[in-house]
C-alpha cells in the first residue's frame, strides 16, 4: 500500500528528470506541510530526508530546536529536492538534496548549527558549514555526536 501511495504522490510532483553520465535523477517540487525531524521534510504524509546531514532527535540536546529550524524554512514554501543518485520513487526511504529558493536545506541547518556534516553521505559538502558555524558559537558538535553511519570507512 505504502509503494502504490509513494508512486502516486510522485507520479503528480515529478516534474523532470535530470540528465548525467550516470542513471538519471528525479527531482520533485511540491509544498511542504512540516517536519518530523531537522532532516525530514513532510510533503503531506511522505517524507524526505535530507542527504548529508545528521541531526540529533527530539529527545536529545538540539533535537526540538533543528526541528523547528527545518519547520520555520520549509514549511508552507515550495521545497525542491533532487532525489540521491540511485534513488526512486519507489524507494522505502527517500533520500534527496532539497532546496527552498536557492538556499540548500541540508547546508541552511549546518551553517546555522542544528545539524552536522555527514561525511560519508556528503562526501564532506558540508564541512566547511560546520566549521563557519563552529566559529560563530553554533557547535552542535559538543553536543551531539556523529552516529556511526556517519563516520568515514
Amino acid at each position: 500500500m505504502r509503494r502504490i501511495a509513494v508512486t502516486a504522490f510522485f507520479v503528480a510532483v515529478t516534474v523532470g528528470v535530470v540528465a548525467s553520465a550516470a542513471a538519471p535523477r528525479q527531482f520533485v517540487i511540491s509544498l511542504a506541510t512540516g517536519a518530523n525531524d531537522g532532516r525530514t521534510i513532510l510533503f503531506h504524509q511522505q517524507e524526505m530526508h535530507l542527504s548529508g546531514i545528521a541531526v540529533p532527535s527530539d529527545g536529545q540536546s538540539g533535537g526540538s530546536e533543528s526541528k523547528d529550524s527545518l519547520r520555520s524554512l520549509v514549511v508552507g514554501k515550495e521545497v525542491r529536492c533532487q532525489l540521491d543518485e540511485g534513488v526512486t520513487p519507489e524507494a522505502p526511504d527517500l533520500i534527496a538534496t532539497c532546496f527552498v529558493g536557492e538556499i540548500d536545506v541540508g547546508g541552511y541547518q549546518v551553517t546555522k548549527g542544528h545539524a552536522r556534516d555527514c561525511p560519508r553521505t556528503s562526501k564532506r559538502r558540508y564541512a566547511a558549514a560546520e566549521v563557519n558555524a563552529q566559529i560563530f558559537g553554533r557547535n552542535l558538535s559538543k553536543v551531539f555526536e556523529l552516529p556511526a553511519s556517519c563516520q568515514e570507512q
